[in-house]
């Protein structure tokens, strides 16, 4: 299986999954070694794969955990200019990105929970690996963060919404 990303000339679509994790009124972001901003943790979904799974995998695979998925809270189009993750990281090349992102609540176990950070690793064994940085953020924080998408720093400051009817048919 291959990432849900698609070129179309200088533009980049990516369909990506992010896990929102609470813990005692603090939210988890992250960020790679790159990057000045925060966001929340996740990755691209592969083809054939449900948002749910690729949360798990791509959690796994940055921290070398394995966290429990919960419901979809939001579903976010964002528009933003990044260097393409499927080339070496370079963050002087601004590409177009158009980006439809699930965001689902997700628990981690209490060994990442009792923590105020921890190290993870992007792509690890690949020829573009790089350092990810994880952590807790007070909420009350957020609005001094440069947080990505921007409507998370509000979103990630109100209660967590109940939930959004998420249907995944496999017919």
């Amino acid at each position: 299986m291959g990432n849900a990303t698609l070129r179309d000339g200088d533009t980049v679509f990516l369909y990506r999954v992010a896990g929102v994790a609470v813990s005692e009124d603090r939210v988890l972001l992250h960020r790679s070694e790159h990057d000045e901003f925060w966001a929340l943790p996740g990755g691209r979904i592969q083809v054939g794969e449900t948002a749910a799974d690729a949360l798990a995998r791509e959690m796994r695979e940055e921290t070398g955990t394995d966290v429990a998925v919960g419901e979809l809270l939001w579903v976010v189009e964002n528009f933003f200019e990044h260097y393409p993750l499927d080339q070496p990281p370079d963050p002087s090349v601004g590409t177009a990105h158009h980006e439809i992102g699930l965001y689902l609540k997700m628990d981690l176990p209490p060994h990442l929970t009792d923590t105020t950070g921890f190290a993870g690793r992007e792509a690890a064994g690949t020829a573009h690996e790089f350092a990810l940085e994880f952590r807790w953020f007070g909420r009350a924080e957020l609005s001094d963060l440069d947080v990505r998408p921007v409507c998370m720093r509000e979103l990630l400051t109100q209660p967590l919404p109940d939930g959004v009817p998420h249907v995944v048919d496999v017919g």
